[in-house]
């Protein structure tokens, strides 16, 4: 049986509002890829810093 484990992808914004909502959509769009959005503050296999 094959196990197929979620990759989790923490996202974590310094700056602007833009900034904010260029996160947000980051978000959104390694959720619909089948991704699990984690906290920065969790293990992840993808962390992210927009800056």
């Amino acid at each position: 049986m094959h196990n197929k484990r979620t990759l989790k992808v923490a996202l974590y914004t310094l700056g602007c509002k833009l900034k904010q909502a260029e996160t947000d959509s980051l978000v959104d769009q390694f959720h619909d890829a089948g991704y699990q959005p984690v906290s920065p503050n969790d293990i992840a296999d993808i962390y992210i810093a927009n800056t």
